[in-house]
């Protein structure tokens, strides 16, 4: 923990904090509050319904949307809400929603207990909503007359959603990397403005955050997508910005700022397209294959020194000479392939 986040709140539960327990079980019996995700989303949808709507007729998307997807920037504390009509041609921004505590600091995080929020490209699955948590800061009360104030475990409802961190891209930077044998887990989104790593907000503005997550997961969609950056990338000189100093010492800043160099690719993907990103964090790739994998493939060959060939994108002849050479200098098989091995040692590179 350090003491220069303001907005950092301290409990007596330290590592747990944010370790939010999913469960399937039921909701209280009897309780007036809703319990469940629909239940919930139900409920929310009365309470500010009429203006998720209108935030999203001004942007001319349809309501309920058909696809939503959230972006994180931790130095500027707050969360967009994209969201498009079925068939539109990209997402539209309908909401920026302030974020009243969280780890502000830039950096990713690197193990359980360390107390920060994570970076990176994450999803939030069907699974991820919450019935039932011993943490107070987990439970709200849907009601106008109750919505300030804070929860109490098995009182109101479970109001929480978590992401799927850590992602394959946290797990070997953290183990692999730095041989930390634990990164951490149950990093969600709530209210009540407490964390130690979760992204937190008050009451009433956590309402239509965890109201577009519940339309998106109505419809048959993927998984909601969810993006969180240590600060917008646009007009940024990444080697100028102050990174976490814990994590400068641990993880170092010339691996910290390859691995914002990397989220900037994904960052302006979307700023270009609008569209969700398809993100592949383990990948298998040989002669024939094409797409943005093998141009990411191609793009750190050429970094490295091993390919002088055209980023295109395509896994041509010019892109297995390539990787032979990589392997032949990693002391591999000379398969001119990419698999699981291969995929260790690049992500070291790209990502560590």
């Amino acid at each position: 923990m350090h003491d220069m986040r303001p907005l950092f709140r301290s409990v007596a539960t330290g590592a747990l904090l944010c370790a939010a327990i999913l469960s399937t079980s039921v909701g209280l019996a009897g309780s007036r509050d809703p319990q469940g995700r629909q239940a919930i989303g139900d409920r929310i949808q009365k309470m500010v319904g009429s203006d998720m709507k209108g935030w999203c007729n001004a942007k001319g998307v349809s309501y309920p949307p058909d696809d939503v997807l959230f972006r994180v920037f931790k130095q500027e504390r707050e969360i967009e809400i994209w969201a498009k009509s079925e068939g539109a041609a990209s997402m539209q921004l309908v909401r920026t929603v302030p974020i009243c505590s969280m780890d502000f600091l830039p950096g990713p995080k690197l193990e359980q207990g360390d107390g920060k929020t994570p970076e990176g490209f994450y999803y939030i699955k069907r699974k991820s909503f919450g019935t039932s948590s011993a943490y107070y800061w987990m439970w709200m009360c849907l009601d106008d007359a109750r919505i300030d104030s804070e929860g109490e475990p098995g009182k109101c409802s479970c109001v929480k959603i978590c992401i799927d961190y850590p992602n394959d891209v946290d797990k070997f930077r953290s183990r692999k990397g730095l041989g930390i044998s634990d990164p951490g887990d149950g990093i969600c989104i709530h209210g009540n403005c407490i964390t130690a790593g979760c992204v937190s907000f008050k009451n009433r503005d956590f309402l239509s955050v965890y109201g577009f997550a519940a339309l998106h997961h109505r419809s048959k969609n993927d998984d909601l997508q969810i993006h969180i950056f240590p600060f917008r990338f646009k007009g940024k000189d990444l080697a100028a910005v102050p990174i976490d100093p814990d994590i400068g010492s641990r993880l170092g800043t010339d691996k910290t700022r390859r691995f914002w160099r990397n989220l900037k690719t994904g960052y302006e993907l979307f700023e270009a397209t609008g569209l969700p990103l398809k993100v592949q964090t383990s990948v298998r790739l040989r002669k024939g294959s094409s797409g943005r994998p093998v141009k990411q493939l191609q793009r750190g060959l050429k970094e490295m020194g091993f390919f002088e060939g055209e980023v295109n994108g395509v896994y041509d002849d010019a892109t297995v000479r390539a990787v032979k050479e990589f392997q032949k200098s990693n002391k591999l098989k000379q398969t001119g392939r990419i698999r699981g091995v291969e995929l260790e040692k690049l992500q070291m590179y790209w990502f560590e």
